[in-house]
């Protein structure tokens, strides 16, 4: 069966490609063209789905698109989702940022909420405020995990 939702994807990456490969595709039919800072990468070591999966390290990696209304959420229905695998929680990650430079937007983070106990936590961050993640969730250390960040037509932000 096919997903129905597919032609409403803004973006879909899978992660798939070679190892060490720098090349990350838009699976959507939206295609838009993502480009890799730092040492981010594919590897073929553990991937959840698929042929690979993306590495950052933490120190300035990331990928990027180009700025586009796919990502100027307004007030409607979205959703973030992804899968996350951390080797160790020692610091927050940026996991998707669509803030532009005045910080307008979303961000979606893995907060470290305990440093006694490195618990990552989800949090969603509109413009500088945190507006979801109530910090009862931590992600467990080397295991993957799903997240996800949703808004209803309503406008009530829910982290799962």
């Amino acid at each position: 069966m096919a997903d129905t939702y597919y032609y409403y994807l803004s973006t879909l990456l899978n992660m798939n490609g070679s190892d060490a490969s720098t090349t990350f595709t838009d699976e959507s039919f939206r295609t838009k063209t993502w480009t890799a800072a730092g040492n981010a990468k594919l590897t073929v070591t553990g991937p959840k789905f698929g042929t690979a999966a993306g590495t950052f390290d933490g120190t300035g990696d990331y990928i990027s698109a180009a700025s586009h209304a796919d990502f100027g959420f307004g007030t409607g229905a979205f959703t973030v989702e992804g899968w996350l695998y951390q080797a160790a929680q020692t610091t927050g990650r940026c996991l998707f940022d669509s803030r532009t430079g005045s910080n307008t937007g979303i961000a979606i983070m893995s907060s470290v909420s305990s440093p006694a106990t490195s618990q990552s936590r989800l949090c969603a961050v509109s413009n500088t405020a945190v507006i979801a993640g109530d910090g009862s969730t931590a992600f467990t250390a080397s295991t993957w995990q799903h997240w996800a960040v949703t808004r209803d037509d309503s406008g009530t932000l829910r982290g799962f």
